[in-house]
């Protein structure tokens, strides 16, 4: 029996052709980081382990399109500075403000989610990232264990560039523009109409045939 073929990305991830890892924040927090932080078994080897904060994202293994996911450890006095430095450049904050993730269904926050924007010598790139760490790290405690390590996942990805926004933009008008010339109605766009209006329109209809009948 033939074996399906698989695809590599992320350095050591393998799914089957047509696959792509995609999964949610909330997936992505509860599934895979809070796991690997309680060391339960995870659904899928798909995530390897990287200092992914000390490391030019052009270096890093797996198709430079497609998202790149790794599992890196941080330390509670470091994780609070504005930047981190790599070889070649620094990972710069994109905001200040990061993102609560909660259980689906509830109100409970179970993670944070921050992004990073990547600057070799103050030159932004389409460098961007992800980070995401659990609630109740040692960046949200003031105690002495702010130096411990913990464990986060990265989402890294390239920014989608200007000009193929533009076209997304532009393609919607394009299609109007051919439905006008087909010339089905030369009379102008119709007028918004309400529930309500609809409603007496019906109930004008059912009038004239009752009248008529009688």
């Amino acid at each position: 029996m033939e074996k399906p073929r698989s695809v590599s990305c992320g350095g050591t991830m393998r799914l089957p052709l047509g696959y792509r890892f995609r999964p949610t924040d909330e997936e992505l927090v509860i599934h895979y980081l809070l796991r690997k932080v309680c060391c339960v078994p995870l659904p899928a080897s798909v995530i390897p382990e990287l200092d992914v904060f000390h490391t030019n994202p052009s270096h890093l293994p797996g198709s430079p399109k497609e998202n790149k996911y790794f599992f890196s450890k941080r330390r509670g006095n470091l994780a609070k500075c504005g930047r981190t430095n790599t070889c070649s450049g620094y990972w710069k904050p994109a905001s200040g403000r990061e993102k609560v993730i909660v259980v689906p269904g509830t109100k409970q926050a179970v993670g944070m989610k921050k992004s990073w924007v990547f600057r070799p010598d103050c030159l932004r790139t389409r460098w961007l990232m992800n980070e995401y760490r659990l609630v109740g790290s040692p960046t949200t405690r003031n105690s002495p264990q702010q130096a411990t390590e913990y464990w986060v996942v990265c989402c890294i990805y390239q920014q989608r560039s200007k000009i193929t926004s533009k076209r997304e933009v532009i393609m919607p008008s394009i299609i109007d523009f051919m439905v006008e010339d087909r010339g089905i109605d030369d009379s102008g766009p119709p007028q918004p109409s309400s529930s309500s209006s609809v409603i007496t329109a019906v109930s004008s209809n059912e009038v004239d045939q009752e009248a008529s009948s009688s």
